[in-house]
């Protein structure tokens, strides 16, 4: 199957989860170096669909993050 940009825009959750896991399991027992590092650049796209879902989820649920402030003694530690 060939994954397109769109396709991964338009994919669920889980359906990212269920074909990254198909993709994972080939990559496994391939024995083809050409089909192994295909497989392996099909997966961190794969990676970099769910980390960017996860970072616009956050975003949304946290619209004004406030950072950590680091202290005298080290950080999230008080003074």
């Amino acid at each position: 199957m060939q994954f397109s940009e769109d396709w991964f825009r338009q994919a669920s959750d889980a359906e990212l989860e269920s074909e990254r896991e198909t993709i994972r399991l080939q990559y496994v027992i391939e024995q083809d170096h050409e089909a192994f590092d295909a497989q392996y650049d099909l997966l961190h796209q794969f990676d970099a669909e769910m980390v960017r879902r996860d970072n616009e989820r956050y975003a949304s649920e946290n619209p004004d993050p406030k950072p950590r402030v680091h202290r005298e003694h080290g950080w999230y530690l008080p003074n």
